[in-house]
């Protein structure tokens, strides 16, 4: 396991650790609001206690090999997070999630995260396929997939629930052979 891949001068990609959940928690009720919308996790009134047990889920589910997240830190402090959702064996498949603090939004910051963790799915997974769903209404994010080449494939009805409420996903696609 590693404790931190550096992407680039400012951005590094760091496991989640419980010593990092006071700055977690104080970067997520930074950008609650925003984030409440997008993030079905970041509930209003998030609490360093909610971010321990978030970590301690992460870690939990990395044991289990069911996902992988790690922080995006840019200029050394959390800026997001960026990880597998599910991994395919089967059909060499998995799906990348991200979040981004709003005051760190318009940097390139996940685009640059985005494209080291693609690598790492394809060069050292050997995987053929990564899927990323986002909202609809998710301007940013839907830039992002569509800066780094995925293919839109179709809505995925009332697949997330946010804030008690079924929202559609816009179902993205990368294939190892599209990529660089």
């Amino acid at each position: 396991m590693f404790i931190s891949y550096k992407v680039d001068d400012d951005i590094k990609l760091t496991y989640p650790l419980e010593l990092n959940a006071a700055e977690l928690a104080r970067v997520v009720s930074e950008s609650n609001e925003f984030l409440n919308r997008w993030v079905p996790w970041a509930k209003l009134g998030f609490t360093q206690e909610d971010a321990l047990v978030h970590i301690q889920f992460l870690n939990e589910m990395f044991t289990k090999n069911s996902n992988f997240w790690v922080f995006i830190n840019f200029q050394g402090s959390i800026a997001g997070g960026i990880g597998l959702n599910r991994f395919d064996l089967d059909n060499q498949a998995t799906d990348l999630g991200y979040w981004l603090a709003e005051n760190r939004q318009g940097h390139g910051i996940v685009t640059r995260a985005c494209s080291a963790m693609i690598e790492y799915v394809f060069d050292d997974l050997g995987y053929n396929r990564i899927e990323l769903r986002t909202s609809p209404d998710n301007d940013r994010s839907v830039a992002v997939a569509n800066r780094l080449g995925f293919s839109r494939e179709g809505v995925l009805r009332q697949a997330e629930v946010i804030n008690n409420e079924y929202r559609d996903l816009e179902l993205y696609s990368l294939l190892r052979h599209e990529w660089n």
